[in-house]
């Protein structure tokens, strides 16, 4: 029974944390994926987002480390980053337009250069090759004025759009408090 219980608690925390992880982890992934979505509609098959995401995060972070002294670094690196991931869709609509290759191979060569070309330019840049870096600068908290006072609106965003501080209150009470099965009682 004891044992049940302890279990019950690892579960709770493994599935805060899990839900915390989610919440921070998938918005990229869904933006990109509704990407693909529009790709999709409009008749090409964009197999190679991950590798755009690969390059978008590499540059944009490099871009904001190398301008670090400068006010506007972290927006330095939203631009480059933006411009990594178009330039890599500029390539596969090259790749499929003007070469005629498959937009499906097109797409796994542009993930598989990207996987090899980060990690070395990573190692190369910084020294790393996914260990702990430099922190970059990050973007400004929002002002959202009146909108920032609704309850909702306040405690996900107007803060810091970056963190979840406020989901972290819910799942540190769930964690605290041992949780009883029912199939346990």
């Amino acid at each position: 029974m004891a044992t049940q219980k302890a279990v019950a608690v690892i579960h709770g925390a493994t599935l805060g944390s899990f839900v915390l992880s989610v919440l921070a982890y998938a918005p990229p992934v869904a933006l990109a994926a509704l990407g693909g979505v529009l790709a999709e509609r409009a008749g090409v098959i964009n197999i190679g987002l991950e590798g755009m995401m690969r390059f978008g995060a590499f540059f944009g972070a490099w871009a904001s480390l190398a301008t670090s002294a400068h006010v506007a670094a972290p927006w330095l690196g939203l631009l480059s980053g933006a411009l990594a991931g178009a330039a890599c869709g500029a390539l596969l609509g090259a790749l499929a337009v003007w070469t005629r290759a498959d937009q499906i191979v097109a797409g796994i060569a542009i993930n598989l250069l990207a996987l090899g070309l980060v990690t070395f330019l990573l190692e190369w840049a910084v020294g790393a090759s996914g260990g702990i870096t430099d922190p970059v600068p990050m973007l400004p908290s929002l002002s959202l004025g009146p909108l920032g006072r609704l309850p909702a609106v306040a405690s996900s965003l107007a803060r810091e759009p970056r963190s979840l501080r406020p989901c972290k209150p819910v799942f540190e009470e769930v964690r605290g408090r041992p949780r009883v099965l029912a199939r346990d009682a």
